[in-house]
């Protein structure tokens, strides 16, 4: 009887002392996903959800959720199911959680990579075939497997596709999709491609309003694209109020590299952060590594421009961003020699990062609060961007070159601990000693990244 109430009470006092470990862990969304993101056997839970301050995204459980894409339009119709496979495998590899896809082949008259076209008798968006859609059902599967979800353009506007769409079919595609795939978790789901509705307003809002009145499940957004003046257009001003409309996608590149109209990329993002209602923003898409027919005048300029719309957007509010490259999203030769160019690195370092913060308590220091003085021209190419967390716990400011920029250290509540994270190579430059949370103190980056620039993320964090 000894023995049983020895037993007893070594057993309460077990529970006494885990229990409070166990419940810190359960509430504590940080902690949650820093052992997520820390373990590569662990992968979030879909379908992807929206916080309840409406700001950014969380999984299906509710931990914080970062959207890191890879924009493999045509992964449905091109690859085979063995090539699926080794994209999938390295998309995850390097940290990406989402697969940016059109649902459809690129073009009307185009088949899969086993001769199956979408649709019977061309009949388009009436017939389906269901040898087509089964494909999808495989790589979803697979992408699951992978802890990869498919953010899904419903079929590309800016193709012919545009030539055959009507507000009715839309309707009878639309139904047939969102019951098609309800079963699936790991799906967002997009209307547009690369181009404004402009005359198919009604249709492209026939299709996303039919695939709301369904699908309650999956996110749904629109993927803007392009003016006849080059200017481009995120979906917040197009659709920002719709119902339908649950999240926006900036679609920028820059004025100075390409003969468009476009501010830089901190203005969409902060316009569309200031909207009401608020909903959460990703950068839809941007420029492409591998392509040539921008201003770029080498390589590491051309990569450079690529990473700083994504790197601005961590401060300007947004939930996360999609990279490409010119050889992937078709999948065209070399596109399996491309899947380690130096932006999917980037997103590798990237994740490694937003691991070890709490990026979602940020908000973008548009009165300059923190970031006093030396940011330079709001929707300049020099500007330098600046979030903090309104507890004093945290900021991150990108310096998209070698700038100075003065920070009010009384914002803090703790001594402040800095670091200079390279986001080229993922290199961290510690900034030593630890500064008093008080007065102000000037940061300039430490000297060139690891790909030849200065543009670097300043991370400081108070400590006790």
């Amino acid at each position: 009887m000894k023995h049983v109430n020895f037993f007893l009470k070594l057993l309460i006092v077990s529970v006494i002392i885990l229990l409070p470990v166990y419940f810190a862990n359960a509430v504590n969304p940080a902690m949650d996903q820093k052992k997520r993101n820390n373990n590569p056997d662990s992968k979030f839970q879909y379908p992807v959800k929206i916080s309840k301050n409406q700001r950014y995204f969380t999984d299906a459980k509710g931990s914080p959720f970062f959207y890191q894409a890879c924009t493999g339009w045509e992964l449905l119709s091109k690859l085979t199911r063995e090539e699926t496979e080794v994209y999938l495998k390295n998309r995850s590899e390097k940290g990406f959680n989402t697969i940016q896809v059109t649902l459809l082949p690129w073009k009307a008259d185009d088949v899969s990579r086993y001769g199956e076209p979408a649709f019977l008798d061309k009949k388009y968006f009436t017939l389906p075939n269901e040898k087509y859609f089964e494909h999808v059902d495989w790589v979803l599967q697979k992408a699951s497997e992978y802890g990869i979800q498919l953010s899904i353009n419903l079929f590309w506007l800016r193709s012919n596709w545009r030539d055959y769409t009507n507000a009715d079919n839309a309707r009878v595609f639309g139904s047939y999709v969102a019951n098609r795939f309800l079963h699936h978790d790991n799906i967002m789901w997009f209307a547009g491609g690369d181009v404004n509705p402009e005359d198919k307003m009604d249709a492209q809002i026939a299709l996303a309003e039919t695939i709301h009145s369904i699908d309650k499940k999956h996110l749904l957004s629109y993927h803007g694209g392009r003016y006849s003046d080059g200017t481009s257009t995120s979906s917040s001003a197009l659709f920002h109020r719709e119902p339908w409309h649950d999240f926006n996608m900036a679609y920028c590149y820059d004025p100075y590299h390409c003969p468009r109209l476009d501010a830089y990329a901190p203005v969409q993002f902060i316009h569309a952060y200031n909207l009401k209602p608020v909903k959460p923003i990703i950068l839809g898409e941007g420029f492409y590594e591998g392509t040539l027919n921008y201003t770029f005048n080498d390589n590491q300029k051309q990569l450079y421009a690529i990473r700083r719309n994504p790197l601005w957007g961590i401060t300007c509010g947004i939930t996360g961003h999609s990279i490409g490259h010119q050889k992937i999203f078709p999948f065209i030769e070399g596109w399996q020699k491309a899947l380690d160019d130096p932006n999917s690195i980037v997103v590798q370092n990237l994740s490694s990062l937003v691991s070890e913060i709490e990026w979602w308590t940020l908000v973008p220091d548009q009165n300059h609060d923190v970031g006093i003085n030396g940011f330079g021209n709001f929707g300049g190419e020099h500007y330098i961007s600046l979030a903090y967390n309104p507890k004093g716990k945290l900021a991150v400011a990108y310096f998209p070159y070698n700038g100075k920029l003065t920070v009010d250290l009384s914002k803090f509540s703790g001594t402040v601990k800095g670091r200079w994270f390279d986001p080229v190579n993922g290199n961290v430059v510690p900034i030593e000693p630890s500064l008093p949370n008080k007065g102000t103190h000037i940061f300039s980056p430490p000297g060139p990244n690891g790909g030849g620039y200065h543009d670097f993320l300043l991370i400081l964090e108070a400590i006790k």
